[in-house]
């Protein structure tokens, strides 16, 4: 293995973690919305059942002339308490949908920002690296130049 200055294992490790992190945040909030979706179309789903249902049970007490206004009027509630409901399934995967976004925007958030410390601790020691090699690189030629200077006794 070769070391330098720099841990190249440690740093593609962190590079490798975030490629796999960051994704992974992504696909989360995909699935959310995915899922939201989903509870969506089942509440639209349920809403358009019971407005059969109530269409339905509404229709056959039309053909039952003495119930004709009782079955609007309960037909009218029903869709109207389905189309709360539906609203508020819809309004609570929304919210859910939120928070689990943000969750993800957090953590992608604080995985690069972690990223990024670990990669400035390590871009300053590449910088003390090159400094010293140049003082290093100073010292030596100075040192040969005073030997070229100096005749041999």
């Amino acid at each position: 293995m070769r070391r330098g200055l720099v841990d190249q294992e440690k740093l593609l490790d962190l590079v490798d973690r975030l490629r796999v992190s960051v994704p992974q945040g992504i696909r989360e909030a995909d699935q959310i919305l995915e899922k939201r979706e989903a509870i969506i179309n089942q509440a639209l789903l349920e809403a358009r059942k019971i407005r059969q249902t109530a269409e339905d049970e509404a229709s056959k007490r039309v053909h039952e002339s003495s119930v004709i206004q009782e079955a609007q009027a309960e037909a009218a509630d029903l869709m109207s308490r389905t189309e709360e409901e539906a609203q508020k399934l819809v309004n609570s995967a929304t919210i859910e949908a939120q928070k689990r976004l943000m969750g993800a925007d957090k953590y992608a958030l604080e995985a690069l920002g972690q990223l990024e410390t670990d990669l400035g601790t390590m871009l300053t020691s590449v910088r003390q690296g090159i400094d010293w090699l140049a003082v290093q690189r100073n010292a030596e030629e100075q040192e040969a130049a005073k030997t070229v200077a100096q005749p041999p006794q």
